[in-house]
């Protein structure tokens, strides 16, 4: 006759226990893993906030102080801006055969258009 021993349920037992343990440890390993990528999100956003309010203040500081650089040099400002809207065109422009030529047709109306009022200043002189 066979008789069940005590010995027999051990192995079953142990090994549900491991599995237990295991899963439990794992549990506990996905918790920590959690909470370190929360707290490092936290953190980044934080160094993220103060970057973006750092160089907000740094760009409105660049703003008024050009602000103030166009009011107090209206003329030079003018003409910085030209050159620069110039030269950004010149290099921005794919077809610079074209923008000469329209610049060509420019110059050509504008010295007729001088040339017009001189003669209109001329007329009313005598």
């Amino acid at each position: 006759m066979f008789t069940a021993n005590k010995n027999d349920n051990l192995p079953k037992t142990t090994g549900q226990n491991f599995h237990n343990e295991l899963n439990d440890s794992i549990e506990e390993v996905k918790d920590d893993v959690r909470y370190t990528a929360n707290k490092a999100a936290r953190k980044a956003r934080g160094l993220i906030d103060t970057a973006i309010d750092s160089a907000s203040d740094e760009i409105d500081s660049v703003k008024n102080s050009v602000s103030s650089q166009i009011r107090s040099n209206p003329l030079q400002s003018s003409a910085i801006a030209l050159g620069v809207g110039f030269i950004l065109g010149a290099l921005l422009n794919p077809s610079t055969k074209e923008q000469a030529a329209k610049m060509d047709e420019l110059l050509r109306t504008i010295r007729r258009m001088d040339k017009i009022i001189d003669e209109s200043n001329i007329c009313t002189s005598h």
